[in-house]
């Protein structure tokens, strides 16, 4: 499917927070405690680190967070979610190329991503571009939900 990726602004957070409607991110996270979305993605977005999908027909089909300085102070993709109706679409691995290319420009060493243990179709598109499992956090966030930390080598990072 065909998207753009932009730049989010503000005005568009309300037309956001549906991407994760009917997700397993909603339901584990998002609808036990409403105010984390909003907690995570505003900040993000007015610090201009928040990018969405838009289709052919101006829908925003995808959500996603990089922090360029996040886990140990190196890329790190915070949220991604795309849309119910377009998942299984290729906007995930989309969204993962841009990640990857901004981390590459960066030159950092590497980057990071995180994934609930639950979420299985997450963990396979993360290693279907190459990265690579590298531990398990206990009750990272939250009581009984694991995290699983992937690690991806930068392939030209920056010579000291």
């Amino acid at each position: 499917m065909h998207v753009t990726i932009e730049k989010a602004t503000e005005a568009m957070l309300p037309e956001m927070y549906p991407v994760f409607d009917d997700s397993a991110l909603h339901d584990h996270y998002f609808k036990p405690h409403p105010e984390s979305l909003s907690f995570m993605l505003d900040p993000a977005t007015r610090n201009g680190n928040t990018l969405i999908a838009r289709t052919a027909e101006g829908e925003i089909a995808g959500v996603m967070v990089v922090l360029m300085e996040g886990f140990a102070e190196l890329p790190y993709l915070a949220l991604l979610g795309v849309k119910k109706k377009y998942r299984g679409m290729g906007i995930g691995k989309k969204f993962l190329s841009v990640f990857i290319g901004l981390a590459e420009q960066s030159g950092a060493p590497n980057m990071f991503i995180m994934t609930s243990t639950f979420n299985v179709r997450a963990k396979q598109l993360y290693e279907s571009v190459g990265f690579k499992k590298i531990g398990i956090i206990p009750d990272y966030l939250i009581k009984g939900i694991d995290e699983i930390m992937f690690v991806r080598p930068n392939k030209q990072p920056k010579q000291k």
